[in-house]
């Protein structure tokens, strides 16, 4: 036998055993890939369920469903057994009180500053636009005849536009 026909045959054998393992590594490696998409991880050795960075799974799912219809009951049953004695009562009335007073005054107070804007913005714009039309008026200063005398009259003038007198 020549070395091509070991070799070839070596290669036969070791693809022959690979081929027979095939089907039982795609079996251990599903699975894994199923329980991993169920939601498990396999750590340490041993399955467990994977809970970090909050993901949810099918497991994770199911548990915490299991855990709130559990949670649930619990509370309906110890609930029959409460009542609201009147002390309780008059206690939730004020503290809704406390709490509907606090926000109307909060709110009160933002809607007042609200229209005091508005209302200061208004008269903002009117000053202005009083202004532009008093300088527009006056006459310039680079005027050679614009004396002392006409300074007061322009003054005497701006001071009655902007005080509607």
């Amino acid at each position: 036998m020549s070395i091509k026909e070991e070799m070839e045959e070596a290669i036969g054998k070791a693809l022959r055993e690979v081929l027979k393992e095939i089907p039982n590594q795609v079996k251990r490696g599903m699975s894994g890939t199923v329980a991993r998409a169920l939601g498990f991880e396999n750590r340490w050795g041993g399955w467990e369920v994977d809970h970090c960075n909050g993901r949810m799974s099918v497991v994770s799912e199911l548990i915490s469903s299991a855990a709130q219809t559990k949670v649930r009951e619990a509370v309906m049953e110890a609930s029959k057994e409460f009542t609201i004695s009147k002390t309780l009562k008059k206690a939730i009335m004020s503290d809704m009180k406390n709490v509907f007073n606090r926000a109307f005054r909060n709110t009160l107070g933002e809607e007042i500053e609200k229209l005091a804007r508005q209302k200061a913005q208004e008269m903002a714009k009117q000053l202005m636009s009083d202004m532009a039309n008093i300088t527009m008026d006056m006459p310039s200063m680079a005027d050679p005849s614009f004396g002392e005398k006409e300074i007061e009259k322009a003054a005497l003038e701006a001071y009655m536009i902007v005080h509607g007198e």
